[in-house]
């Protein structure tokens, strides 16, 4: 978790920790097989958890700043 504190403070990027068990969530299967794993997340959007959520609507802009 501190890695991702650090890495807030150096970008600016705000980040939001969870604590509570978020069971329906894509990282899920790999914490269940043993794979440390987080979640990067940009917020909702209408077609979130649907058929329709397709890779174009990732909010590339928010994301990209976490790889820079």
């Amino acid at each position: 978790m501190h890695i991702f504190r650090g890495a807030s403070f150096v970008t600016g990027v705000e980040i939001e920790t969870v604590s509570t068990e978020l069971d329906s969530s894509d990282q899920i299967s790999f914490e269940a097989a043993g794979v440390p794993a987080v979640q990067f997340f940009t917020g909702p959007h209408a077609d979130y958890h649907r058929p329709t959520d397709t890779p174009d609507k990732i909010d590339a802009e928010d994301l990209k700043k976490w790889l820079q």
